[in-house]
């Protein structure tokens, strides 16, 4: 149920151009996570939080694509209250991680 509020919270609180720019980031890191390379449960994480910084919520420059496990872990720092500044970095350098191991 708190997932489903969460979702209707988003559809009222984001603006009519965000849908055209959340496809828009996934078709550009290719239809996957950038931090894990999967490809379900995919987001659109805000860099610098939109509620933050309201003229950033449809650059897309401010987004990146990441799964939900990912988007908790390395957007948020286990913590939907923070944000991390620094995600597409720590994005690049798990995603890099994970190829050393296959």
């Amino acid at each position: 149920m708190a997932g489903y509020i969460r979702e209707l919270y988003k559809l009222v609180s984001r603006s009519s151009g965000w849908t055209s720019v959340r496809s828009a980031r996934i078709k550009l890191d290719r239809g996957q996570c950038r931090a894990c390379g999967r490809k379900v449960n995919l987001q659109v994480h805000h860099i610098k939080s939109f509620h933050m910084f309201p003229a950033m919520e449809l650059d897309i420059r401010n987004t990146i694509t990441l799964c939900g496990r990912c988007h908790i872990l390395i957007g948020h720092l286990d913590n939907w209250k923070s944000c991390n500044t620094e995600v597409i970095h720590d994005s690049h350098k798990l995603r890099w991680r994970i190829i050393a191991r296959v």
